[in-house]
């Protein structure tokens, strides 16, 4: 991880931690994330026990059983929704796309944005959707119609 940062400062590097004290040191280390298998799968037990409807939920979107996928998809300065407002777009209208959440180029997260949310250049949009439609929002995040 050391020399993979040293060859390149921009790299993108998941770690896995065996235990959850060693996120900080893999961090420290250059990791940009961290990932704790038993961690993350006791929180998937949990929540299969007391919250069984949303647990299937997200078992049908892993395993593609309704054709949902998760997409992070960046509006570029030529794009078709830069500076309009969500609610103005054809995003949930003609493309049955979600935006679950908007990351600002500051780093400020909005979750569940409203229609009154305005798209700028820059976010990077968190949606959920059928894999033809996410296609068609990145085109269209990347350059205008």
């Amino acid at each position: 991880m050391l020399t993979a940062r040293g060859l390149n400062e921009h790299l993108h590097i998941v770690a896995r931690a065996v235990e959850e004290q060693a996120e900080p040191k893999l961090i420290r280390a250059g990791a940009n994330r961290v990932i704790a298998p038993t961690i993350i799968g006791s929180q998937r037990m949990t929540q299969a026990l007391l919250k069984p409807a949303v647990d299937d939920f997200m078992d049908s979107i892993t395993a593609e059983n309704l054709d949902l996928h998760f997409e992070e998809v960046e509006i570029s300065p030529d794009s078709a929704y830069a500076g309009h407002k969500l609610r103005f777009t054809n995003i949930r209208s003609e493309l049955d796309v979600v935006i679950v959440a908007v990351r600002r180029r500051t780093g400020e997260m909005i979750f569940n944005p409203s229609g009154e949310a305005v798209i700028e250049s820059g976010d990077l949009l968190i949606a959920i959707g059928r894999a033809d439609s996410l296609s068609q929002l990145k085109s269209l995040a990347k350059h205008k119609k």
